[in-house]
């Protein structure tokens, strides 16, 4: 591995000496000016700077100043983007030291101008992307005061959480974690609980937005992407000096604290962020023997350095390091708990040809361990459990004319698990891959992106994934369809490790017979888009083979091991909807409907509400700068599992019945400065012991200060 590591990093630096040229000589200068309101001259604060050409930025300040330094002299495309306002570009001509211009950008609650980048691989706006994407802003995070990932998607219909003592079990159009991929700026994450990752290890105080494409994204993003992708894009640092600093307080000696700082002088830019975050846990049921959640205290600190060597070359270097620790409230005698370690590493190199060509080079490496603590012997720690994920990739991006723009890449993808429930305790496996995909414009209603991905397997052999996208956008209405052909592998412990649910049963054995899982998935939907209303339709199917499941060894139901058991089937329609009323005022919908069906029994599948929705309404405050938020989710009807009385063929159903979680958020701006938060969760007080692991109402309060 680490000979692969090297070739990865002498490509790098290969390429940076061989385009590294002396510049001192050129001429510089900056281009500044104000971000406005169309409408009134207003200010606006906190708009996006980019200039198309090479990538840099800058970010409006408390009157709309904004400056981009340490331009060379040419003619620049500067595009600008603020949340709730149409983006917008326009052609800027350097030719002295100092160019001043006004942009005045439209408003719109919308954010169909937001630029994404999850489902191609590239850079387009929200409303132009063949695949029907979610996106929630940053604006949108402080809104609703999310302090996790799990809860800023919370808001969305058709993903839900189911929580339980071993966190949050995340299911997407009816599909279970271990189909959802998680990715940081691109990259996957590691670890997982029951195929669930470790969503507290993700700090929302420093992302920037979260993509979200439903549906399979194999043909891009191969295994674990069958179900869906959710990408948490960080924030850059784009000012000389950045500084925040956060905090949040509720019930159960709940307690957040974090921070941020960014530096940036001239090429050289870097985000440093940290935050602690602790609880007492909770039991809802005190006739049970485990706390409902255990009291734990985590800190995860991150570091990004960003090198912009020439006008073409920039380097990157990011990394980061996680640490949980969680104890059992419940033992008089304590003996042992856990703790868990992450970290990661991430260098990349992107050279830019010109604005139509770019090729990248990365390698992203994510270790995460499990051991536990013995408390007796002087808090000895045992390693248990290890599971690593290497990424290296090159991948280029280049266009063809004004109707075709290509996305060429190749990958390799290491995977390595640890385990004492292992047989042999460690077992690996490798993924090559190569994938294509050419985004055209047909025509000026009409757009298609066709693509495929070959992965080479280790264990698997060959496997090759077709997709296509399509788009007639006759604006307001954009009309999409598409299919893509999803496969995935195995997990590793799926193939081989063996466990008994902490020693009381039942025993679960893996099975190194598996086959992989194959999909086929095909969506069609209606949007329509105006300066004030946004809704659309969608319709989805998913069908599965050789769905891996566990079940019981032939006469012994307290022994389970590993099975290709079932073809299953998901499908549904999701509706959403956003109007701009004016006056502040935002109100957003959004219903899902899933069907579900294990095509070997005809039966639903377990855990699988049919109907779930949300609803809220914002209201903003730009003179006295406050706004507040109130939202609800609404969960049907959910099949949890069900009983066979074999000797008479009669059924018993489980189900948890329908609820509601309504939260409240209320934010206040202080000297452009300050944000105080109040919030309410679970306002009316819902409480569900036998299957809902949310406690009751709960109150917090947090304190934001932002500098920059």
């Amino acid at each position: 591995m680490s000979k692969k590591i090297l070739i990865y990093l002498q490509v790098i630096f290969s390429l940076a000496l061989t385009v590294i040229r002396a510049d001192a000589s050129d001429d510089y200068g900056c281009i500044k000016g104000r971000i406005l309101n169309a409408e009134n001259d207003d200010p606006l604060y906190g708009a996006n700077i980019i200039i198309v050409e090479n990538k840099q930025g800058a970010i409006s300040g408390k009157n709309g100043y904004f400056i981009v330094k340490d331009l060379p002299m040419g003619t620049y495309t500067l595009r600008v983007a603020f949340m709730g306002f149409a983006a917008g570009e326009k052609e800027v001509v350097l030719k002295s030291s100092d160019t001043v211009i006004d942009f005045r950008l439209r408003e719109t609650v919308m954010g169909a101008d937001a630029i994404v980048v999850t489902a191609t691989r590239t850079e387009k706006a929200l409303k132009d992307v063949p695949i029907l994407t979610g996106l929630i802003s940053r604006r949108q995070l402080e809104s609703i005061g999310a302090v996790t990932v799990k809860d800023a998607l919370q808001e969305l219909p058709s993903l839900e959480f189911l929580p339980n003592a071993h966190g949050a079990n995340i299911m997407m159009h009816g599909l279970g974690p271990k189909y959802i991929l998680f990715l940081v700026d691109g990259e996957r994450i590691a670890g997982e609980v029951r195929g669930n990752i470790n969503f507290s290890r993700l700090n929302t105080a420093n992302i920037e937005r979260i993509e979200i494409v439903k549906g399979a994204a194999s043909s891009l993003y191969g295994s674990n992407a069958i179900g869906g992708v959710v990408n948490i894009i960080t924030q850059k640092t784009k000012y000389p000096l950045e500084l925040q600093l956060n905090s949040r307080f509720s019930k159960y000696n709940e307690l957040a604290l974090g921070g941020t700082l960014g530096l940036k002088y001239k090429r050289f830019t870097s985000k440093t962020d940290v935050i602690y975050k602790k609880t007492d846990g909770y039991d809802l049921d005190p006739a049970t023997i485990n706390y409902t959640v255990d009291k734990y205290e985590d800190i995860n600190f991150g570091q990004k350095f960003s090198f912009q060597l020439t006008d073409e070359l920039n380097l990157s270097t990011s990394g980061s390091y996680y640490i949980l620790e969680r104890f059992d409230a419940t033992r008089t005698v304590k003996f042992k708990h856990r703790k868990y370690y992450d970290l990661t590493y991430n260098v990349k190199a992107q050279y830019l040809f010109n604005d139509r060509a770019m090729i990248e080079s990365s390698w992203h490496s994510d270790t995460y361990d499990t051991k536990d603590v013995f408390e007796k012997l002087q808090d000895e720690e045992r390693l248990t459990y290890q599971h690593r994920y290497n990424n290296g990739r090159l991948m280029s991006n280049f266009q063809l004319g004004d109707n075709h723009q290509f996305t060429l890449g190749s990958e390799l993808i290491q995977e390595k698990v640890f385990s004492t429930r292992i047989t042999g305790e460690t077992h690996t496996a490798d993924d090559w891959v190569f994938f294509a995909q050419d985004d055209i414009k047909w025509t000026a209603l009409w757009s298609f992106v066709p693509g495929f991905r070959y992965d080479y397997h280790s264990e698997y052999g060959s496997h090759f994934c077709p997709k296509i996208s399509a788009m007639y956008q006759a604006l307001p209405f954009n009309f999409r369809a598409g299919y893509d052909m999803g496969f995935k592998a195995p997990t590793l412990k799926e193939l081989y490790m063996n466990w008994d649910h902490g020693g009381g049963g039942p025993y679960v054995f893996g099975n190194p017979d598996l086959k992989p899982e194959t999909s086929n998935y095909g969506s069609l939907s209606i949007e329509f888009i105006n300066n004030y209303l946004n809704w659309s339709v969608s319709l989805f199917r998913t069908d599965l083979k050789d769905m891996i499941d566990t079940r019981s060894a032939p006469g012994d139901p307290n022994t389970n091991y590993y099975g290709n058991v079932a073809k299953a089937m998901t499908q549904g329609i999701e509706a959403l909807a956003k109007v701009d009323a004016g006056s502040g005022i935002a109100l957003k919908a959004g219903y899902g409907f899933i069907d579900t069906e294990d095509k070997t029994t005809g039966r639903e599948l377990f855990g699988r509400a049919n109907h779930s929705g949300t609803i809220s309404l914002e209201y903003t405050n730009n003179r006295y700068d406050f706004n507040f938020n109130l939202r609800g989710k609404f969960t049907g009807e959910k099949l949890i599992y069900e009983d066979e009385d074999e000797a008479i063929g009669a059924v018993t159903k489980h189900k948890q019945a329908p609820y509601a979680i309504w939260r409240f958020t209320f934010n206040k701006k202080l000297f452009s400065c300050i944000t105080l938060t109040f919030g309410i969760d679970n306002l009316f007080d819902y409480m569900d012991k036998d299957y809902l692991t949310t406690p009751g109402r709960k109150y917090y309060g947090g304190v934001n200060i932002t500098y920059k």
